[in-house]
């Protein structure tokens, strides 16, 4: 009966996402579906991934610990740093285990847009809303600033409502790089304005 409860809380972290023999499938969501999820929304620099472990339920589970260097926090409580911890070790990790299969993963020194979900108890262990949906890599490709998710983008801007179309399209007009404008439509989906 721990087991079962223990694998619900885990799959209800990559909410919406089914588990399967220690993958993840989530289904896809649009950004505006992702930032209304999300409880947390900053851009940061992830300066430490440690692998740990957690008790949950009686077992020990693999977990990474992330923390970040807050550069900008657009939905959310905290400064300076913020830390998390997500199920599983990355890839890379020599503890040997890793988490599910499209669970977003950082690198230490690299900046993200990252949309976090609630951390859920017990464990206080958290993910990316969609897993590597909500989490995009920010940098500098061939002179231009983009922001790049698990996906490639692909699918961000579908099935939009009346008025996140109406703010993806201020947005998309306006100047600036990729990233830029996903960062801007970022922000007014979370504050819920047209930039």
């Amino acid at each position: 009966m721990r087991f079962l409860g223990l694998c619900l809380a885990l799959i209800s972290l990559a909410s919406p996402a089914l588990a399967q023999e220690g993958c993840a499938l989530a289904l896809s969501m649009n950004l505006e579906e992702m930032v209304s999820r999300a409880d947390t929304v900053f851009v940061g620099e992830c300066v430490s991934a440690e692998a740990s472990q957690t008790l949950v339920g009686g077992a020990s589970l693999p977990v990474t610990v992330f923390t970040f260097s807050v550069e900008e926090m657009i939905r959310g409580a905290g400064r300076g740093t913020l830390t998390f911890r997500q199920f599983g070790h990355p890839p890379s990790s020599a503890a040997g285990t890793r988490g599910m299969d499209n669970m977003a993963t950082f690198a230490p020194g690299e900046r993200y847009l990252l949309l976090l979900a609630a951390p859920v108890r017990p464990g206080g262990l958290t993910t990316t809303i969609g897993l590597d949906q909500g989490a995009f890599h920010l940098e500098e490709i061939e002179g231009q600033f983009v922001a790049l998710n698990g996906r490639n983008n692909l699918g961000l801007l579908s099935g939009l409502s009346p008025s996140g179309r109406m703010r993806a399209q201020s947005v998309i007009q306006g100047a600036g790089d990729q990233g830029d404008q996903l960062l801007a439509l970022v922000r007014a989906l979370a504050m819920g304005t047209t930039p």
